[in-house]
């Protein structure tokens, strides 16, 4: 199973409570497990990409949205003209 691990803390058990499945209504959703701490708290997620790749990719697209959700937008017009600027000079 491919996997990444997000956020884990240094003092998880990866072995206590990764077998978990997440439930959806009655239903065992296969390819995602959970990872707790010694307290029993999820602290990451196993998914298998295989699986549940578009799932990922959402999931990653909703963070590095919120991580610019701050910056600064420039107009369009701006960007155009120094996209325009950058072709002429590549010729």
């Amino acid at each position: 199973m491919l996997s990444y691990l997000v956020g884990v803390d240094c003092r998880t058990r990866a072995g206590q409570g990764a077998s978990r499945a997440l439930r959806k209504g009655n239903e065992a959703m296969t390819g995602i497990q959970f990872v707790t701490d010694v307290k029993g708290r999820k602290v990451a997620v196993q998914i298998d990409l295989r699986k549940h790749g578009a799932l990922w990719e959402d999931f990653w697209d909703v963070l590095v949205s919120e991580s610019r959700r701050k910056e600064k937008g420039i107009p369009y017009e701006e960007y155009r003209a120094s996209r325009l600027k950058g072709h002429d000079q590549r010729g």
